[in-house]
């Protein structure tokens, strides 16, 4: 059956929620972007940025994010872009090309940080690694894009990092987090997170709305994105079944995501007063923050970087 914009009787594309109406190409880009502009609002999450760097991957999420911070705010905000080849093979030079084509395709200053040319190691390594590295391939991609969205925020003057983190992500992660007794990390949940000396704000402009907006409004954009799953992300475990979960309850809850993080942040939040990662020491490799005497990242970094220097070594002795 052919659906009618409920607002201008067009063909409609989609059914926008809450509300559940039904909207054309037009009114669904005006409609996801009013929900952006109020998460914006609502948390004040562009108080005091006047220079604002936007982490994009290529995904639906980040093109996302980037669209809607320069059609609401580009002419207010001065926004500059950043991309990270991750080195995952078949999947990071996709990203990357998408998120260079939407920065151009706007106008939007970028930079590419490519982690085996400036850092020495890629995802791919520190998974073959993992032993050696102590860490879980999906933990050691969160510190590497952390460590260098923060770095470059420093080097380009920015106020703040905006991510694409949306509903869904930031949902999976409180269930994550409670299930395994980790709640001091719900700090890591806010829309936006206070500038900590060299660590950079943060802000998730992208909090309130769905994978599926996301999806939906890119889609009637436009605007090219990559759309494969990781392969690194797991297929078995608690994170997917945790998904799963959320996804019926969502069907048979309407807005259940929402009405679980908003309330999280609005009465939860406010009672957590130890901070997750306590970074008040300065790393002896690097300068950054850090909450012991080497960073996260340099401890990875040392540990790929050293190890594949001291192979060579020996291949080349044995040689």
């Amino acid at each position: 059956m052919l659906r009618r914009c409920t607002i201008c009787g067009e063909r409609a594309v989609a059914r926008a929620a809450p509300g559940r109406r039904y909207l054309c190409a037009k009114h669904y880009a005006e409609h996801f972007e009013r929900r952006v502009a109020r998460t914006v609002e609502k948390y004040k999450l562009l108080r005091g940025v006047e220079r604002l760097l936007v982490a994009v991957s290529g995904g639906k999420d980040s093109v996302a994010l980037l669209h809607a911070l320069h059609r609401l705010y580009g002419d207010r905000v001065e926004l500059v872009g950043l991309t990270i080849d991750l080195g995952i093979e078949g999947y990071s030079s996709p990203q990357v090309e998408a998120a260079k084509q939407n920065f151009e395709a706007l106008g939007v200053e970028y930079r590419v940080v490519r982690l085996s040319k400036e850092y020495g190691f890629t995802i791919d390594e520190a998974s073959r690694r993992r032993k050696l590295v102590r860490r879980p391939t999906c933990s050691v991609c969160g510190i590497v894009k952390r460590y260098i969205m923060n770095s470059v925020a420093l080097e380009v003057s920015a106020d703040a990092v905006a991510t694409g983190h949306n509903l869904d992500d930031l949902s999976l992660f409180t269930l994550m987090s409670i299930a395994q007794g980790r709640v001091d990390d719900l700090v890591k949940l806010a829309p936006r997170t206070e500038r900590a000396g060299r660590l950079v704000s943060r802000i998730r402009p992208l909090a309130l709305v769905s994978g599926k907006e996301t999806l939906t409004y890119v889609v009637v954009l436009g605007a090219p994105f990559h759309h494969e799953n990781c392969p690194h992300a797991p297929s078995d475990g608690l994170r997917p079944k945790l998904s799963a979960m959320l996804e019926a309850l969502e069907d048979s809850v309407p807005e259940f995501r929402r009405m679980m993080y908003t309330n999280i942040v609005s009465n939860l939040l406010p009672r957590i007063t130890r901070p997750a990662e306590v970074e008040t020491q300065t790393c002896m490799v690097c300068g950054m923050p850090a909450s012991g005497k080497t960073c996260s990242f340099c401890r990875i970094r040392l540990r790929l970087v050293e190890s594949g220097k001291n192979r060579v070594a020996t291949s080349s002795l044995r040689g």
